[in-house]
């Protein structure tokens, strides 16, 4: 059993939490506080101030000011330097305060690289805000330097220290209840681009500048949660006939690759396309579109570094051509076995009777799965057939089970005689649509075009007349 260290957690003053050698590695995501978070933790901390001031410089213990939780990985591999895990909005906001307190201060933080755009573009604007609210809630000339001092000596943060980075990531997610925890996936960010030392700036830029952008995407759009946790994870380890419920630290190897130095010949083929997209799209007009982008398949081996960020991108880039609720190749889709559903695909989809249900949920992200799959192999070719025969046999489970859960999920997708493994063997879009499924699967109902009605509640026109 492997020795665990215990986590060093300690109060310390914000004067000794900045004096400590602080790092952003490169996994944390962008400075994102906006005005009005730091005007909530301006106003708490003059508010406090303010009524605690003693017409004697000591303060007593209950007089100190807790401010909040700051996690800390002790980076072995940055000797004597802290990375910050959890606590950058909070850290970054104070060291701001202080450095318009007093300009002679020596934060250590401020010597950071904040890269991102939005990163720059809140600290240009908090900096102003906390100007403009010091000038108006303050004595310049006097209240400005006690307040720098109680920030400095009074305020405290609970600080916790490990020394491996998943616990760290554990420790924060367990503890972090005002802010959104960090994802699974943001290890995977910090894995592939300590794979990129060496490369050129722009291209880690361009990768963090992507992989952030989808972070911060809306539900409704393909976001990192989406496309890995829900789509390629999922896919990656039913292939393997596991379950793919949850996409947790333990399953981090399921994105972690091979070298792209590796000599491998089962490899050989994917870098050999990743050098041809990057010599033909420097010269476009020269070759095909299709020869100038690098080529992926979803369950194929991951090369660690830009090729994973490429990866990414790519399928973000499949699902929204695939689902996007206005452009998508599904919302061309009006019918499914015969039956008229009086709206596109992806809207009945979305609003049908029973969405909002957990199970159908799941079915839901099965149907995504699938369609994606096919898509990534075969590309547009019967794609409204497959649509179709993926519809009647993921959704048959409904009619066949009361209830729906993700091990249910599991269990149909991994058997020998599922339309997933089906479509893992077929060669061509005929072999797909070769699976019966009636045949394969003892569906307990005559007419599924009636049951399709009225599982989904849809109105049967024919009997309306």
């Amino acid at each position: 059993m492997t020795d665990i260290k215990k986590p060093n957690v300690f109060i310390s003053k914000i004067e000794d939490l900045l004096s400590k050698n602080l790092n952003l590695p490169d996994y944390q995501r962008p400075y994102k506080w906006e005005t009005r978070h730091v005007r909530q933790l301006l106003n708490d901390l003059l508010n406090h101030f303010k009524q605690n001031q003693l017409t004697q410089n000591q303060l007593t213990q209950n007089q100190r000011y807790r401010i909040g939780t700051v996690v800390l990985h002790q980076n072995k591999e940055k000797k004597e330097k802290n990375d910050i895990v959890d606590g950058q909005q909070r850290l970054t906001t104070l060291t701001l305060l202080l450095k318009i307190l007093d300009n002679k201060l020596d934060l250590k933080l401020l010597n950071q690289e904040y890269p991102h755009t939005i990163s720059q573009k809140n600290l240009r604007q908090n900096y102003q805000f906390i100007k403009d609210f010091l000038k108006e809630n303050t004595d310049i000339k006097q209240d400005q330097d006690k307040f720098k001092k109680y920030i400095l000596s009074t305020c405290e943060m609970v600080c916790v220290e490990l020394d491996n980075l998943d616990e760290a990531f554990q420790f924060f997610d367990s503890q972090n209840a005002r802010g959104k925890a960090l994802e699974t996936y943001d290890l995977l960010k910090a894995y592939h681009l300590r794979a990129m030392q060496g490369k050129p700036a722009a291209s880690i830029y361009q990768c963090v500048s992507a992989w952030e952008e989808a972070a911060l995407a809306d539900k409704d759009a393909p976001n990192l949660h989406k496309i890995i946790n829900q789509m390629l994870f999922r896919l990656r380890v039913w292939q393997m006939g596991q379950s793919g419920e949850h996409f947790t630290s333990d399953e981090l190897s399921v994105f972690k690759g091979v070298s792209e130095t590796a000599s491998y010949p089962y490899i050989q083929a994917a870098l050999a396309s990743q050098a041809l997209a990057k010599f033909t799209s420097a010269n476009p007009f020269w070759f095909r579109e299709q020869f100038t982008q690098p080529s992926f398949q979803a369950k194929q081996t991951i090369i660690d570094g830009e090729w994973f960020f490429q990866y990414i991108e790519h399928y973000r880039k499949i699902y929204n051509q695939l689902f996007n609720k206005e452009t998508g190749l599904l919302c061309k889709i009006t019918q499914v076995n015969g039956v008229d559903l009086d709206k596109n695909l992806i809207d009945f989809l979305d609003n049908h009777h029973g969405a909002y249900r957990t199970g159908d949920r799941y079915l839901r992200s099965l149907f995504e799965c699938l369609v994606l799959a096919y898509f990534d192999k075969f590309g547009k070719e019967k794609l409204n057939a497959f649509v179709n025969k993926a519809f009647i046999w993921i959704y048959r489970i409904r009619i066949e089970s009361g209830r729906v859960t993700f091990a249910t999920i599991d269990n149909e997708v991994t058997a020998r005689n599922s339309l997933f493994t089906h479509l893992e063997y077929s060669h061509t879009p005929e072999n797909v649509m070769q699976f019966s499924n009636l045949a394969i699967k003892n569906i307990k109902f005559e007419n599924v075009d009636k049951k399709i009605q009225q599982i989904f509640n849809i109105p049967n026109k024919e009997e309306a007349k």
